[in-house]
């Protein structure tokens, strides 16, 4: 397998693996109530959120779809490391989210996303002052939206005293 081939190959395994999630969020938001009197409710956000990650990953799989059978015919063998790297990169932030899941509660909501986000930043090569301080405005960000606009709690953890 050549490296072109693998990356490929593994931006095609995402798209499907963020496709299948999309469409799952889809179909979870639809059993969430409606407000009365609204034509909206719980469901709306997630399954905005679910159709732009079902499109997404679904324009990902399709595009990579082509060069990906072109570079099956002109594939060559490829070490186990740079294919274990692919699989990696896949699978990296599917763990985190697991993180996210395990450690707000305990740790909070910004501290837990300033981790994260610092995480997938240095593991992307980011030098650490950069890093560092995208990972302090993204949870900021993040904090705003949920909390102040979407009304949504965040867990305060170790913040909340």
């Amino acid at each position: 397998m050549s490296q072109p081939f693998a990356q490929k190959l593994s931006e095609f395994l995402a798209g499907g693996v963020v496709m299948a999630l999309g469409l799952y969020i889809l179909v979870e938001a639809q059993g969430f109530p409606t407000l009365p009197g609204n034509d909206y409710g719980a469901s709306l956000f997630p399954s905005l959120i679910g159709t732009g990650m079902a499109l997404g990953g679904a324009w990902l799989l399709l595009v990579s779809l082509l060069p990906l059978w072109q570079g099956w015919a002109t594939r060559t063998r490829v070490p186990a490391t740079i294919l274990a790297t692919y699989g990696a990169r896949l699978a990296i932030p599917v763990v985190l989210v697991g993180v996210y899941l395990l450690a707000a509660e305990r740790l909070g909501a910004i501290p837990t996303l300033v981790l994260i986000v610092f995480a997938l930043m240095m593991i992307s090569g980011v030098r650490l002052l950069l890093a560092a301080l995208v990972s302090l405005a993204t949870a900021a960000v993040i904090w705003v939206a949920f909390v102040h606009m979407l009304k949504v709690p965040l867990p305060l953890g170790i913040l909340g005293g």
